[in-house]
């Protein structure tokens, strides 16, 4: 059964570039700098701010199951746009106490929308910075297994409690969610910071049986 767009889900995922380089996931050492961490990512579709080609593997598969797929630029980190390479000049960047040099990463206004972009040449008292995505016109592949989904509260509550390695009962009354059983304060902490942030009309609460 496919997944609904209000599922919160739990995933495992690779994202290589055409040349096989691992870009982004939640294994290995590219896990760790980005994430700070390995280990399955929580999703909460509504909320998530993800390329097409990654929601659509999501939302098309079962509990369990995996895919791979390849996805054009439109359907990963968007086409090369020409538009999004500025030129400014090298007194704004003093005005901020910046030394522009090849390869910074700056940040900008860009046409009402806040980016980051990255110097590309310093030249004659202008500089050049590219605001498209690092991967922008590239064709990239990802690979998504499906670990666990929630569609009704209950269920999104027990998939932030396997994020956590926890697998207490629950029981819903209206709002309320009650994790039953033995949880440690930290878990406590973390599993209630989690649902408030993903599920902010959701009051949990651990009893002990």
């Amino acid at each position: 059964m496919a997944v609904g767009e209000d599922a919160l889900v739990l995933v495992d995922f690779v994202v290589y570039d055409e040349n096989g380089n691992v870009v982004d996931g939640t294994k290995g050492e590219v896990a760790r700098k980005i994430y700070g961490r390995e280990g399955p990512q929580l999703i909460y579709l509504p909320q998530a701010k993800l390329v097409n080609a990654l929601r659509d593997a999501i939302t098309s598969l079962s509990e369990g199951e995996e895919k791979e797929v390849w996805a054009e630029p439109k359907d990963a980190f968007g086409e090369y746009d020409n538009k999004l390479v500025k030129t400014f000049s090298y007194s704004v960047f003093k005005r901020y106490n910046v030394e522009p040099k090849i390869g910074t990463i700056v940040s900008a206004n860009v046409d009402g929308e806040n980016r980051v972009g990255v110097v590309k040449s310093v030249q004659n008292g202008r500089v050049k910075v590219d605001f498209n995505h690092p991967y922008a016109g590239k064709r990239m592949k990802y690979w998504v297994k499906l670990l666990k989904v929630g569609t009704s509260v209950e269920d999104k509550v027990k998939v932030v409690l396997h994020y956590l390695g926890l697998d207490n009962d629950v029981e819903v009354d209206g709002n309320v969610v009650k994790v039953k059983g033995e949880v440690r304060e930290d878990y406590q902490l973390a599993l209630k910071k989690l649902v408030k942030q993903l599920l902010p009309d959701v009051d949990v609460q651990v009893e002990k049986v």
